[in-house]
């Protein structure tokens, strides 16, 4: 079936205009082997409800554990404390 699809991408006009347009680059995975070493935190504007206008979730990312909380204001201050509390 390989062989098909390269043989078929060589007699295609339109794969011949295209050229080779794909770059490759060098995808480095990056793992931990300690809890709480990386963590990913995203804060997202959301319509306000109750006065809180901001979603922060921080995600573990060798468990997975996550924790999510509403904020009014997503200052840096705000979301310390929303996270430690």
């Amino acid at each position: 079936m390989p062989s098909m699809v390269k043989r078929y991408c060589k007699m295609c006009e339109d794969c011949q205009r295209q050229g080779n347009r794909f770059q490759s680059d060098t995808v480095f995975s990056t793992y931990t082997s300690v809890l709480f070493e990386k963590d990913a935190v995203d804060v997202v504007k959301m319509l306000k409800c109750k006065g809180k206008g901001y979603i922060v979730v921080v995600r573990e990312d060798l468990s997975g554990w996550v924790k999510a909380r509403s904020l009014k204001q997503a200052t840096l201050r705000t979301v310390y404390r929303g996270m430690t509390s």
